[in-house]
């Protein structure tokens, strides 16, 4: 979520894959989102969502532009900049059934877009 310039959000599901594949890579893709907006993740998913999010943190922490950058942020939001020493106890916190309010509440089928990007 950003404030600049006004409150908004996106969500983006992308995959590689040849043009012959597309169409029922999209649909596969829609049916797992449908899934989780009727009855919310599997929580062995969220469990590997929250691991692999931890490890990229972890690795982000030691770079200069993490900081900056979260720093920025921060100051942007008028938010505490020490909320960022709390992002793993927030992960951690995370749960299936959340994930589907949250999907429920934004995720809409009719603000879908497909869109293919061939390579040249």
């Amino acid at each position: 979520m950003s404030k600049v310039p006004y409150g908004s959000y996106n969500f983006t599901i992308g995959f590689p894959c040849g043009p012959e594949n597309a169409e029922t890579l999209t649909a596969s893709a829609l049916r797992e989102l449908n899934k989780i907006i009727e009855n919310g993740p599997e929580q062995k998913d969220v469990d590997k969502f929250i691991e692999g999010e931890k490890l990229e943190f972890k690795k982000n922490i030691k770079e200069n532009r993490f900081w900056m950058s979260s720093l920025t942020k921060a100051a942007m939001n008028a938010s505490n900049p020490e909320e960022i020493l709390n992002y793993e106890a927030k992960l951690k916190a995370i749960t299936p059934k959340e994930i589907q309010a949250v999907a429920k509440k934004y995720v809409s089928k009719d603000k879908v877009i497909g869109m293919l990007m061939p390579e040249e």
